[in-house]
């Protein structure tokens, strides 16, 4: 059983990321659910075989020679063959850490950048905590195997036995803490976004100028919470083009364009009337909170002066 949750561990996590950051998740490929949980069944067959198959004194000497003090089992087949399933299933553990730590940074990103094009304020979108997460398990991964390898028997009757039990129970928490306060997704971004129809009206000038035109006459990058899809319907296009527009003609994201323009605007708030204070400029611009205004701030604040 350990060893079967030992190899679940890090796919299930990943399908979780999946849950979270994709719009066809790995829960919904048949093909990669099985080859992500393959290992875990394998893992539990055989090793479940040849443990129940083993007399009491070949069980004896498997738990105490091996598992415990990382020992060849003595003359058993059997043992030998268990030893040889488990040193198999932690290189097959190895590889999951490093695989899924790398394909879930890179799903996280890539959402990331997805909502960094359809709305102009991210701060409560982002997902909350995942990265650190997925370095926190990588962490208590390598720690795990680190004690492993000194071995299990120089942890009993001393107090360091708690501090694998205390790593990994803070690490669970952890996860249910940060997924607890995961309140937005890829869901929330299908239910912003539906299908969108390929009608667009024709400009006299490119659609870029027209974006800028409506922000100057409008100042509609002072809403809050702005989505790309007010923007496209103001425009009579959809955001096929106005993002292709954007990459183009600008090289920006939504995200980008607008709290550009939001900053170039509170810097005319702050030299016009210097008696404002922050927050009523933060609002005034077009901020939720001040932290978030403070952020873009340090990040836009010298492109807009040059």
């Amino acid at each position: 059983m350990y060893v079967a949750m030992n190899l679940c561990v890090y796919p299930l996590f990943l399908i979780y990321i999946s849950e979270l950051t994709e719009e066809n998740p790995v829960s919904k490929k048949l093909g990669t659910m099985c080859l992500l949980l393959a290992p875990s069944v394998v893992a539990f067959i055989i090793c479940g075989a040849l443990y129940y198959s083993m007399n009491a004194q070949e069980t004896s000497e498997f738990i105490d020679g091996y598992l415990y003090r990382n020992s060849n089992p003595a003359h058993s087949g059997l043992g030998k063959a268990l030893a040889v399933t488990h040193i198999i299933c932690r290189i097959i553990f190895a590889i999951q850490v490093i695989t899924v730590a790398f394909l879930g940074i890179k799903k996280i990103n890539h959402f990331n950048y997805t909502i960094s094009q359809l709305y102009a304020d991210t701060d409560d979108k982002e997902p909350q905590g995942l990265n650190t997460l997925l370095i926190l398990l990588v962490v208590a991964s390598v720690l795990s195997a680190l004690a492993n390898a000194f071995g299990r028997y120089n942890f009993i009757d001393t107090i360091w036995l708690g501090l694998p039990a205390v790593t990994f129970s803070i690490l669970l928490f952890s996860i249910g803490w940060i997924g607890l306060h995961q309140h937005f997704s890829i869901s929330d971004v299908i239910k912003h976004y539906p299908q969108e129809n390929t009608f667009t009206e024709q400009y006299e000038n490119t659609l870029c100028q027209e974006l800028d035109r409506l922000m100057q006459e409008k100042k509609t990058f002072l809403k809050n919470d702005l989505r790309l899809e007010q923007v496209t319907r103001e425009l009579g296009t959809n955001r096929t083009y106005l993002l292709q527009a954007l990459n183009e003609e600008k090289g920006m994201t939504f995200k980008e364009y607008i709290n550009r323009l939001r900053i170039e605007y509170a810097e005319q708030l702050m030299e016009r009337n210097p008696s404002l204070t922050k927050n009523e400029i933060a609002t005034m611009s077009g901020y939720n909170t001040l932290s978030s205004f403070y952020r873009n701030y340090n990040t836009y604040r010298e492109e807009v002066r040059n």
